[in-house]
Protein backbone atom coordinates (compact mmCIF):
# COMPACT_ATOMS: atom_id res chain seq x y z
CA UNK A 1 0.00 0.00 0.00
CA UNK A 2 1.11 3.34 -0.23
CA UNK A 3 0.84 5.54 2.93
CA UNK A 4 1.05 8.97 3.08
CA UNK A 5 1.70 10.96 6.72
CA UNK A 6 2.54 14.17 8.07
CA UNK A 7 4.77 13.43 11.09
CA UNK A 8 7.36 14.35 12.87
CA UNK A 9 10.19 11.84 15.02
CA UNK A 10 13.10 13.47 17.42
CA UNK A 11 11.89 16.87 15.86
CA UNK A 12 12.39 15.86 12.70
CA UNK A 13 10.41 16.11 9.66
CA UNK A 14 9.08 12.36 8.77
CA UNK A 15 6.32 13.65 6.84
CA UNK A 16 5.42 12.06 2.83
CA UNK A 17 4.47 9.42 0.87
CA UNK A 18 6.00 5.74 1.90
CA UNK A 19 5.33 2.56 -0.04
CA UNK A 20 4.47 -0.38 2.46
CA UNK A 21 4.32 -4.42 2.38
CA UNK A 22 3.20 -5.54 5.48
CA UNK A 23 3.56 -9.60 6.43
CA UNK A 24 0.47 -10.54 8.50
CA UNK A 25 0.02 -13.71 10.43
CA UNK A 26 -2.82 -15.85 11.69
CA UNK A 27 -2.67 -16.95 15.12
CA UNK A 28 -5.53 -18.53 17.41
CA UNK A 29 -8.26 -16.99 14.56
CA UNK A 30 -6.87 -13.50 14.82
CA UNK A 31 -4.57 -12.05 12.29
CA UNK A 32 -1.43 -9.99 13.26
CA UNK A 33 0.80 -7.94 11.88
CA UNK A 34 4.51 -9.53 11.93
CA UNK A 35 6.67 -7.30 10.02
CA UNK A 36 6.55 -4.31 8.00
CA UNK A 37 8.82 -2.80 5.42
CA UNK A 38 8.95 0.88 4.05
CA UNK A 39 10.46 3.05 1.90
CA UNK A 40 9.67 6.64 1.25
CA UNK A 41 8.67 7.38 -2.59
CA UNK A 42 10.52 10.40 -3.89
CA UNK A 43 12.98 11.70 -1.66
CA UNK A 44 13.69 10.47 1.79
CA UNK A 45 12.97 12.39 5.32
CA UNK A 46 16.02 13.50 7.11
CA UNK A 47 16.07 11.23 10.00
CA UNK A 48 19.05 13.44 12.21
CA UNK A 49 22.12 11.94 13.44
CA UNK A 50 20.36 9.06 15.27
CA UNK A 51 21.58 5.55 14.95
CA UNK A 52 18.55 3.15 14.81
CA UNK A 53 19.25 -0.19 17.27
CA UNK A 54 20.85 -3.20 15.68
CA UNK A 55 18.10 -5.61 14.08
CA UNK A 56 16.83 -8.74 16.28
CA UNK A 57 15.45 -10.43 13.93
CA UNK A 58 17.96 -10.89 11.26
CA UNK A 59 18.89 -15.04 10.64
CA UNK A 60 22.74 -15.09 9.59
CA UNK A 61 22.78 -18.56 8.48
CA UNK A 62 19.44 -17.89 6.22
CA UNK A 63 20.96 -14.54 4.90
CA UNK A 64 24.30 -15.94 3.54
CA UNK A 65 22.05 -18.64 1.87
CA UNK A 66 19.82 -15.91 0.27
CA UNK A 67 22.08 -13.63 -0.67
CA UNK A 68 24.10 -15.66 -3.12
CA UNK A 69 20.68 -16.56 -4.48
CA UNK A 70 19.80 -13.15 -5.59
CA UNK A 71 23.55 -12.82 -6.57
CA UNK A 72 22.54 -15.68 -9.36
CA UNK A 73 19.26 -14.06 -9.76
CA UNK A 74 20.78 -10.59 -10.67
CA UNK A 75 23.82 -11.80 -12.60
CA UNK A 76 21.52 -14.15 -14.94
CA UNK A 77 19.08 -11.31 -15.32
CA UNK A 78 21.62 -9.38 -16.28
CA UNK A 79 23.41 -11.86 -18.91
CA UNK A 80 19.98 -13.05 -19.58
CA UNK A 81 20.45 -16.92 -18.63
CA UNK A 82 16.97 -17.82 -18.78
CA UNK A 83 17.57 -21.17 -17.31
CA UNK A 84 19.24 -20.12 -14.00
CA UNK A 85 16.13 -17.65 -13.87
CA UNK A 86 13.69 -20.05 -14.75
CA UNK A 87 15.27 -22.30 -11.60
CA UNK A 88 15.31 -19.27 -9.33
CA UNK A 89 12.01 -18.04 -9.65
CA UNK A 90 8.50 -19.92 -8.59
CA UNK A 91 5.63 -20.01 -11.36
CA UNK A 92 3.63 -17.70 -9.40
CA UNK A 93 6.39 -14.83 -9.55
CA UNK A 94 4.86 -11.14 -9.52
CA UNK A 95 6.93 -7.93 -9.08
CA UNK A 96 5.10 -4.50 -7.79
CA UNK A 97 6.87 -1.45 -8.03
CA UNK A 98 6.52 1.07 -5.98
CA UNK A 99 5.94 3.84 -8.69
CA UNK A 100 3.03 2.36 -10.25
CA UNK A 101 1.48 0.07 -6.90
CA UNK A 102 -1.43 -1.10 -7.96
CA UNK A 103 -0.17 -2.97 -11.38
CA UNK A 104 1.80 -6.43 -10.57
CA UNK A 105 3.86 -7.75 -13.31
CA UNK A 106 3.54 -11.93 -13.42
CA UNK A 107 6.77 -12.91 -14.29
CA UNK A 108 8.21 -10.09 -16.01
CA UNK A 109 11.55 -10.09 -15.29
CA UNK A 110 11.76 -14.19 -16.66
CA UNK A 111 9.60 -12.68 -19.98
CA UNK A 112 12.64 -10.23 -20.32
CA UNK A 113 15.74 -12.94 -20.51
CA UNK A 114 13.16 -14.86 -23.08
CA UNK A 115 16.05 -14.67 -26.10
CA UNK A 116 13.06 -15.58 -28.27
CA UNK A 117 12.46 -11.43 -28.42
CA UNK A 118 14.45 -8.35 -27.71
CA UNK A 119 14.80 -8.25 -24.34
CA UNK A 120 13.43 -5.46 -22.89
CA UNK A 121 15.34 -4.67 -19.15
CA UNK A 122 18.88 -4.28 -19.69
CA UNK A 123 20.88 -4.00 -16.99
CA UNK A 124 24.46 -3.23 -17.78
CA UNK A 125 26.05 -3.37 -14.21
CA UNK A 126 24.40 -3.75 -10.65
CA UNK A 127 25.56 -3.81 -6.93
CA UNK A 128 24.07 -5.74 -3.60
CA UNK A 129 24.41 -4.25 -0.20
CA UNK A 130 22.31 -4.93 3.69
CA UNK A 131 21.23 -7.96 2.75
CA UNK A 132 18.60 -9.28 5.52
CA UNK A 133 16.61 -12.22 5.49
CA UNK A 134 13.97 -13.03 7.70
CA UNK A 135 12.43 -16.48 8.41
CA UNK A 136 8.24 -16.46 8.45
CA UNK A 137 8.00 -20.46 8.76
CA UNK A 138 10.13 -23.25 7.55
CA UNK A 139 9.57 -22.90 3.67
CA UNK A 140 9.03 -18.84 3.91
CA UNK A 141 11.40 -16.21 4.02
CA UNK A 142 12.17 -12.27 3.51
CA UNK A 143 14.80 -10.69 2.51
CA UNK A 144 15.55 -7.00 1.81
CA UNK A 145 18.51 -5.00 0.15
CA UNK A 146 19.27 -2.29 -1.73
CA UNK A 147 20.20 -3.01 -4.96
CA UNK A 148 22.09 0.20 -7.00
CA UNK A 149 21.92 -0.31 -10.87
CA UNK A 150 22.36 0.85 -14.19
CA UNK A 151 19.65 -0.25 -16.22
CA UNK A 152 16.96 0.94 -18.79
CA UNK A 153 13.28 -1.28 -19.43
CA UNK A 154 11.53 -0.65 -23.02
CA UNK A 155 14.47 2.48 -23.40
CA UNK A 156 13.34 3.96 -20.17
CA UNK A 157 15.82 4.95 -17.58
CA UNK A 158 15.78 2.68 -14.47
CA UNK A 159 19.08 3.50 -13.05
CA UNK A 160 19.38 4.65 -9.40
CA UNK A 161 19.32 2.87 -5.72
CA UNK A 162 16.33 0.65 -5.23
CA UNK A 163 15.06 -0.76 -1.88
CA UNK A 164 13.81 -4.35 -2.49
CA UNK A 165 12.03 -6.85 -0.26
CA UNK A 166 11.78 -10.17 -1.97
CA UNK A 167 9.74 -13.32 -0.62
CA UNK A 168 11.00 -16.64 -1.19
CA UNK A 169 9.66 -20.09 -0.72
CA UNK A 170 11.15 -23.27 -0.37
CA UNK A 171 9.54 -25.99 -2.74
CA UNK A 172 11.07 -29.38 -2.66
CA UNK A 173 14.42 -28.60 -0.36
CA UNK A 174 15.30 -25.62 -2.87
CA UNK A 175 14.19 -21.32 -2.37
CA UNK A 176 12.50 -19.92 -5.30
CA UNK A 177 11.75 -16.30 -5.18
CA UNK A 178 8.04 -15.76 -5.58
CA UNK A 179 6.84 -11.83 -5.16
CA UNK A 180 9.55 -8.94 -5.78
CA UNK A 181 8.21 -5.02 -3.98
CA UNK A 182 10.80 -2.80 -5.92
CA UNK A 183 11.03 1.18 -4.67
CA UNK A 184 13.57 3.98 -6.22
CA UNK A 185 15.30 5.39 -3.52
CA UNK A 186 15.47 9.48 -3.79
CA UNK A 187 14.00 9.60 -7.19
CA UNK A 188 10.56 8.89 -9.14
CA UNK A 189 9.99 7.04 -12.36
CA UNK A 190 7.42 7.23 -14.89
CA UNK A 191 5.36 4.04 -14.69
CA UNK A 192 6.92 0.92 -16.42
CA UNK A 193 5.06 0.72 -19.80
CA UNK A 194 3.39 -2.51 -20.19
CA UNK A 195 5.52 -6.04 -20.18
Amino acid sequence: MVWSTKATTDGYDFSGDFYIVDFWKKSTGAWQIIARYSTPLGDPPDRGPRQPPPAKDIDPQLTQQLHQLEQQFAEASMHKDREVVDRLMGPEFTLRVGGDPERNIPRALCEDVNSRRSPEYKIESFEEQYHAARKLSDNLAIMSLLLTQKATYAGHERSGDFYLVDIWRKNGGKWQIIARYSTPIGKKFDPLPPP
